[in-house]
């Protein structure tokens, strides 16, 4: 995810700032996006550790807290993002208080502002949205693919990036989750095309027999695979159904099949 310089220099301003004790500087990068570095009474131990101090300092300068998320420049090694920088590598010095505890600098976002911006890039690529809990489901009308908005907003902060290419890069994620699926669904179709595979919800399934119900396999597991891995997971779960579906029919548990086609798949 690229930064935005608008971004990165109100970091570079904050971060450079001489602060008395318990004050905090702010910055609006966007609504819903604020940025802010507060220097705690470091006599008080419980302050310094605590996001109490900074939600209270906060709460008469940004409206509408409650439906906000904090997110701490030096909390980058919790999240495993391989795509963004450490804080040192960018802010150099200007680190060190951040490191010692002697300020913290942290973004705050409204996860709704956030959410909305997310659903107006994927919808307009097409895809069908719909929000549950703090994840947004995405649906090609193929198949299934889910973004998980903390997360997403954990990358923008720490990207020094804004809610547009956050956006945008979310889409290139998932437009490659999509093809991903697509890429082991057609596999999946060709090893076992005589058991009617098609998809549910986020599962590739058969339907082994009319009086059976259906295997489903999720494909979400692959998600934040590597290429690696996720050819063995797949691989692992197509040997799991082929040794079912070796298994004589009169020991597979009665139902009944649920319905679904692989018509609308095979033919794109």
């Amino acid at each position: 995810m690229q930064k935005d310089s608008k971004v990165a220099g109100a970091w570079l301003r904050l971060l450079g700032q001489a602060l008395r004790s318990w004050q905090l500087e702010a910055a609006e990068v966007e609504g819903g996006y604020h940025l802010a570095v507060r220097a705690p009474k470091l006599s008080t131990e419980s302050d310094k550790e605590s996001p109490s101090g900074d939600f209270l300092a906060l709460k008469s300068r940004i409206p509408n807290l409650t439906q906000t998320r904090a997110v701490y420049l030096d909390s980058g090694s919790a999240y495993n993002l391989l795509e963004t920088a450490p804080l040192r590598a960018w802010a150099g010095d200007l680190a060190n208080d951040v490191e010692t505890g002697a300020r913290r600098a942290f973004a705050v976002v409204d996860i709704e502002a956030f959410g909305r911006r997310v659903t107006a890039e994927l919808s307009a690529a097409g895809w069908s949205v719909e929000q549950t809990d703090e994840d947004l489901e995405v649906s090609d009308g193929r198949f299934t693919e889910r973004v998980n908005l903390l997360r997403a907003v954990v990358r923008m902060v720490l990207s020094r990036s804004n809610m547009a290419e956050a956006a945008r890069w979310t889409r290139g994620d998932i437009d490659a989750a999509f093809a991903r699926d697509l890429f082991f669904f057609l596999r999946f179709h060709t090893r076992f095309g005589e058991f009617r595979p098609g998809t549910i919800d986020h599962f590739f399934v058969l339907y082994p027999d009319d009086s059976c119900v259906a295997l489903a396999w999720d494909y979400w597991q692959l998600s934040g695979r590597t290429a690696e891995e996720a050819e063995q997971l797949f691989q692992q779960g197509m040997e799991d159904f082929h040794e079912f579906l070796q298994v004589s029919a009169d020991d597979w548990l009665p139902g009944a099949p649920l319905a679904a086609s692989a018509q609308d798949l095979t033919t794109n």
